[in-house]
């Protein structure tokens, strides 16, 4: 199956869980697959990106943004580890965007309250570098894999479960 902006690879399960493989073969194909996405979450959720650096991760989320009807100007906030956009669809009123590329330590997060962030039930919580925090996510986490296929092509597995 094939659409405008993706090239579905495959739906597969692995290790139990149901995968799904998508090809985005530009910067702006991963901001529609962003955009895309937003239909489909709700207030509560939390993603977990993850990635190398340049691999998606910021790009996806403008996407996302965009279509949870923020109309900020969304970077990654690597210096601050959170930035929070008021959203204004389907009941979703923040997006808390966290970003953990230069986190040193899991203690340092209890001052910031990351823990009531992962409680909210009015906003949608994604978070950059989250294999750093993998052991504050819960189950229900859905987990976002960004992998450089080349220059231009990324590889996004979605955790569907």
């Amino acid at each position: 199956m094939s659409s405008p902006f993706t090239e579905y690879i495959n739906s597969a399960i692995l290790k139990g869980q149901i995968m799904e493989k998508i090809i985005t073969k530009k910067e702006e194909e991963t901001r529609k697959f962003g955009l895309k996405l937003a239909k489909k979450i709700k207030a509560g959720d939390i993603l977990a990106l993850i990635g190398n650096l340049g691999a998606g991760k910021t790009t996806f989320i403008q996407g996302l943004a965009k279509g949870l009807g923020i109309k900020n100007k969304i970077t990654s906030p690597t210096f601050v580890q959170l930035k929070i956009y008021p959203a204004s669809k389907r009941g979703i009123k923040n997006l808390y965007h966290f970003d953990f590329y230069r986190l040193e330590s899991l203690s340092s997060l209890e001052s910031q309250g990351l823990e009531e962030y992962l409680k909210n039930k009015n906003g949608v919580v994604v978070i950059e570098w989250a294999d750093k925090i993998k052991k504050l996510l819960g189950p229900k986490t859905k987990k976002i894999n960004f992998k450089i296929k080349n220059k231009q092509s990324r590889i996004i597995t979605i955790n569907k479960k």
